[in-house]
């Protein structure tokens, strides 16, 4: 495994071979296809939809049919025909009266309808269907919110690998330069010029390293899966910042980018949007007292089929009725009181929910402003460090021809020199992602802003 990575990189080294990698942009469009966390937030936003379009319903006219067969069976029981004795009858002799055998009659009934019920107030369902066109702007700014937060975390998480990668490089290079080091010392403590010491440190700056490295690896195996998480693959090779990141401050105050969150954050306008809701629920609830009047309308056909003296008879009968009808709630165990009292507390928790989204909004977007501060002043620092460093490593080499220096001076100030270059791109890592999530904090952040982060990085390298 090793080896073949090896070769990788020594391919991608080669002068005159050119290759396409992957950029922010490329991993951001794949992100959008395959992150189930938006995909949720879109799931969730048209099944608000739904429900909205489910409470609008209720207000609409409700047409339905029936249709119904029956079959009715009945006895005659009377003593109509029944005959005494001294009366010209058969009977028993004793004048009492004999009924004739009980022969069931059975009766077809069908029945043909059509209903109609058309809401003409309903104050519940009014407002019913108010809060859940409500709560459908509530999944949308969710929606807004997830897309957000997904620019976020592609930016933040390519990064990761591009820091990662740069983590082991860094380790790499620094093997190498105590490596070289290392031989020198051997071969100077072999011509008795250093002592053994020399040797040994270096020997163990040497072993150090090593931990690093592998701390290094497995640190880039880290955020390449958590890259291929986001994604659905694993990512191929990803476009390095081609040039310093050259941060620009920020143009407004700290105080006007939280005004801005507070106006535009999806976060806060989707608490505002419960708090509506709520106080719509009250509403609603308290439609429990009052009556409903609906118009209803039906027409109908019934047929039904009996036995009439011997012989069926089949009438046929059309019925319709127009009219309104009024339901008047008189007492319901107080469960309506209850069901106002239960949407009061949600409204008020849902007020509270608007005040800490607020304040979690100020708090992200000052820690936003303040991390974008300092890694554009870490930039600035490190530029002065490395201009120093590298004057510092000119000056161990020449102190070490001199005899003013020995070998691990050199060696120190060339490990330092490279740590320091490590420590600058990351700043810039630092930098970009900063920005993003200052605008995501403020509720402003679009894939032009991507773009812009997009434009430090090379697609192709020669």
């Amino acid at each position: 495994m090793y080896k073949v990575w090896l070769i990788t990189c020594l391919f991608f080294a080669l002068p005159g071979v050119s290759y396409a990698a992957e950029d922010l942009l490329e991993i951001y469009q794949r992100a959008y296809q395959q992150d189930p966390q938006l995909a949720a937030a879109e799931a969730a936003a048209g099944g608000a939809d739904a429900r909205y379009r489910q409470a609008r319903g209720r207000l609409l006219p409700n047409l339905s049919g029936s249709a119904s067969f029956s079959q009715l069976k009945s006895i005659d029981k009377s003593d109509d025909n029944t005959s005494f004795f001294g009366q010209g009858g058969d009977g028993n002799g004793d004048g009492t009266a004999v009924p004739e055998e009980e022969q069931p009659e059975f009766e077809d009934q069908q029945a043909l309808n059509l209903n109609l019920r058309q809401p003409i107030f309903n104050w519940s369902a009014f407002q019913a269907k108010d809060a859940a066109a409500v709560r459908s702007k509530v999944a949308l700014a969710e929606y807004s919110a997830a897309e957000q937060d997904l620019i976020v975390r592609s930016a933040q998480r390519y990064f990761d690998v591009l820091a990662a990668a740069q983590a082991l490089a860094t380790a790499q290079e620094q093997q190498e330069l105590i490596r070289r080091q290392l031989d020198r010392a051997k071969a100077s403590y072999e011509s008795g010029l250093i002592p053994i010491t020399d040797s040994l440190e270096a020997q163990s700056e040497l072993d150090q390293t090593r931990v690093d490295d592998i701390q290094a690896r497995n640190q880039l195996r880290q955020a390449r899966n958590a890259l291929s998480q986001l994604i659905g693959r694993v990512p191929g090779e990803l476009a390095p910042v081609s040039e310093p990141v050259k941060p620009q401050p920020p143009a407004k105050s700290a105080d006007a980018w939280v005004d801005i969150g507070l106006l535009r954050s999806p976060d806060v306008a989707a608490a505002q949007l419960r708090l509506k809701a709520a106080e719509e629920d009250i509403s609603q609830a308290r439609g429990g007292h009052y009556p409903t009047l609906d118009f209803v309308a039906r027409i109908g056909e019934t047929e039904q089929s009996f036995n009439f003296s011997g012989s069926v008879q089949t009438p046929v009968t059309e019925n319709q009725s127009f009219g309104v009808e009024l339901s008047v709630p008189l007492f319901a165990g107080f469960s309506v009181n209850a069901e106002v009292d239960e949407a009061q507390y949600a409204a008020q928790q849902a007020r509270q929910d608007l005040i800490a989204a607020q304040r979690q909004v100020s708090l992200d977007v000052q820690t936003a402003y303040g991390d974008l501060q300092a890694a554009a002043a870490r930039i600035d620092a490190l530029d002065a460090s490395i201009k120093s460093g590298e004057a510092a490593a000119g000056a161990a080499k020449a102190g070490l021809q001199t005899g003013t220096r020995n070998i691990l001076d050199v060696l120190q100030a060339d490990i330092d020199l490279v740590q320091r270059k490590a420590a600058l791109k990351q700043a810039w890592y630092d930098c970009l992602v900063a920005d993003l999530r200052l605008r995501q904090a403020a509720g402003v952040l679009t894939q032009a802003d991507l773009q812009r982060a997009n434009q430090w990085l090379a697609t192709t390298q020669e």
